[in-house]
């Protein structure tokens, strides 16, 4: 499974990699720190996944998410981020995102995820209403 990393931490960038290191079957394929640079990179590596943070310094993980979903349908985006999920959560699932997770909380949730994409398991289909989804 193709990885790409989004966010403008570069320690947070360097821990995931080292959790991916652990995931057999993960490949990183690529990291970006800002919307541009995202934007780039996941149309040019057409990754599986993408770990996406909400704050960029040039703009929003919304915007990437929006700017590259329908030219890249295949790939899944995984928000990690520290922003509080009220009210981020319910815009992204609807614009596409398949997951949140809270940066400060949600480590472990985030690798099970990768984990259960890697099986082959698929995703919770997304609720209509995603605000009241719990997860």
């Amino acid at each position: 499974m193709k990885i790409l990393i989004v966010d403008d931490s570069e320690p947070l960038r360097s821990s995931l990699k080292g959790l991916l290191r652990d995931l057999p079957g993960a490949e990183l394929v690529g990291e970006a720190a800002g919307v541009h640079q995202a934007v780039s990179r996941i149309l040019e590596a057409q990754p599986d996944v993408v770990i996406l943070d909400i704050r960029l310094p040039d703009g929003s993980g919304l915007e990437v998410l929006k700017t590259v979903r329908s030219r890249a349908p295949a790939t899944r985006f995984i928000v990690f981020t520290g922003c509080p999920a009220d009210p981020y959560k319910p815009l992204l699932l609807n614009e596409g995102a398949a997951n949140f997770f809270e940066k400060s909380i949600d480590e472990e949730k985030l690798m099970s995820c990768l984990q259960a994409l890697l099986e082959g398991e698929a995703l919770p289909a997304r609720r209509q209403h995603p605000e009241t989804d719990p997860s």
